[in-house]
């Protein structure tokens, strides 16, 4: 399995932008504009819920998407990743699957644990001037880089381990050959731990 999630981040988030090998700027506009992140997550959630954190790592490429490997999850699955166009790709290497939804807080909180989003990371990432998705509001100041809480109490940490120009731009996943593709408005209802 390891060689597939491997191969699966070679083509998500590109070798060399998290190699952190040295080379000379890419000339494509299209590519100087994404940059990678290595994120903690910590998702402390209301009463009632599941609070849960992982390990992120991110390419972000403006106005067209992200491509991300979520892990650390307790008792969830190693995943890879896109968003973007209001569609979210899930790639399971070690079931072999491929989920397609919408790229919703609900829909990431299923698989990932954590409620983001696209346009949750969009608002983030690009800075305290951007507005932030539904009751989302940012808290200041704060011990970690980025946190924000939600209308219901829940609160979600964010901490840049890792931050650099990408070498690569993004590219939306293909369904890798033998692999089962399923759409998850085809699944119960969210509240599952993922496959």
């Amino acid at each position: 399995m390891r060689r597939t999630v491997a191969g699966l981040l070679v083509l998500l988030l590109g070798a060399a932008g998290c190699a952190g090998t040295r080379r000379p700027p890419p000339a494509d506009p299209a590519v100087a504009a994404c940059t990678d992140y290595r994120l903690r997550a910590r998702w402390q959630a209301p009463p009632g819920e599941r609070s849960a954190s992982a390990r992120i790592a991110l390419r972000h490429c403006p106005e067209q998407g992200f491509a991300f490997e979520v892990r650390g999850r307790v008792g969830g699955p190693v995943l890879a990743g896109a968003a973007g166009d209001g569609r979210l790709r899930l790639l399971f290497p070690r079931q072999r699957e491929v989920i397609d939804g919408p790229d919703s807080q609900v829909e990431w909180k299923r698989w990932t644990g954590l409620p983001l989003s696209g346009s949750l990371l969009e608002g983030l990432l690009r800075g305290e001037q951007t507005a932030l998705p539904g009751s989302w509001r940012r808290v200041t100041p704060s011990d970690a880089d980025l946190e924000v809480v939600s209308a219901d109490g829940g609160r979600l940490r964010l901490w840049k381990i890792r931050q650099a120009p990408a070498r690569q731009g993004f590219q939306w996943p293909a369904a890798p050959a033998g692999w089962r593709r399923i759409d998850s408005s085809d699944l119960p209802s969210a509240g599952g731990s993922g496959p």
